[in-house]
């Protein structure tokens, strides 16, 4: 069926249609690596991400997987205690307690400083 519609074609647009064949796949070539190099960064870009959040994503989940009767008590306690262990090594928690601590605490409403002025 396809050689009967290429030789009812010209032969100039057979000439033509071959001749744009190679450029065409090339294209479509050079946009899939570039789809493909797209998604491998941007997996890339992911893995630093904080795995304390997706941790709190999944232990949503099994929450809700465990009141919806898919998971038993005892599993979604295993499941909890290993996230939990995931959470608490967190980088970007420990990150956000240093700098906690690195911030002056503001005095207290009742507290006024003590200063060394003769009364």
């Amino acid at each position: 069926m396809q050689l009967e519609i290429l030789s009812m074609l010209p032969l100039a647009a057979v000439r033509e249609l071959s001749r744009l064949f190679w450029p065409v796949v090339g294209v479509i070539g050079a946009l899939g690596v570039l789809a493909w190099a797209i998604v491998r960064i941007r997996a890339w870009l992911h893995e630093d991400s904080d795995p304390a959040a997706s941790a709190h994503e999944m232990l949503a989940h099994y929450r809700e997987m465990q009141r919806q009767g898919d998971l038993t008590e005892e599993e979604f306690r295993s499941i909890r205690s290993r996230l939990a262990s995931q959470i608490a090594e967190s980088p970007a928690e420990v990150q956000g307690k240093r700098e906690q601590a690195r911030q002056p605490k503001p005095p207290a409403a009742g507290d006024e400083e003590e200063t060394d002025a003769p009364e």
